[in-house]
């Protein structure tokens, strides 16, 4: 579907951009979608404005959650950098930190983890790593074949990424 962006609606849109209003604020005062502000934002390759705009309920309402799903990894381990590769331990929290590729690359370390039960992580860490499968799920088979399906998607990227380096260290050498 193709909009009719006439001069008096690209002028407010220029406007309301520079002035900081959202997307969807704008969206709604020229009746059009949000994603034709956006593409028509993006096409004219306008830049953001300095202003942050007004929090609105919804966001304000996400600021005001607490929980571990909000917390941020740094604020996890602010003060310990955790362990090497070879540092870790049978009881060791195996939970990667920062890019595999990178010599500051580590493992959360803490204990909690027993790798002779199949539970490589600790509790904060388990937490945020494993999906629940839904109610019948798992006896449908409707779960992930390649084994990642366990995981949440933050922490599939993450194993991935381990793989890829993993074989690109192999090839190398």
């Amino acid at each position: 579907m193709q909009q009719d962006w006439t001069d008096k609606k690209l002028s407010l849109l220029k406007k309301f951009w520079t002035e900081g209003k959202t997307a969807a604020a704008i969206a709604q005062r020229l009746g059009v979608s949000r994603s034709a502000v956006l593409g028509k934002i993006f096409r004219l390759r306008l830049v953001p404005s300095a202003q942050k705009p007004e929090p609105t309920r919804a966001s304000s309402a996400l600021l005001r959650r607490k929980g571990p799903r909000f917390e941020a990894e740094s604020q996890d381990q602010p003060t310990k950098r955790g362990k090497t590769l070879l540092e870790l331990t049978n009881e060791s929290c195996r939970w990667p930190i920062g890019d595999p590729a990178k010599q500051s690359f580590h493992f959360c370390g803490e204990p909690g983890a027993d790798l002779e039960q199949g539970i490589p992580y600790c509790e904060r860490h388990r937490q945020r790593a494993y999906n629940r499968p839904k109610q019948g799920e798992a006896e449908t088979g409707r779960a992930g074949r390649d084994g990642l399906h366990r995981f949440s998607p933050a922490m599939q990227t993450t194993v991935q990424r381990l793989f890829q380096v993993a074989i690109a260290r192999r090839v190398r050498t």
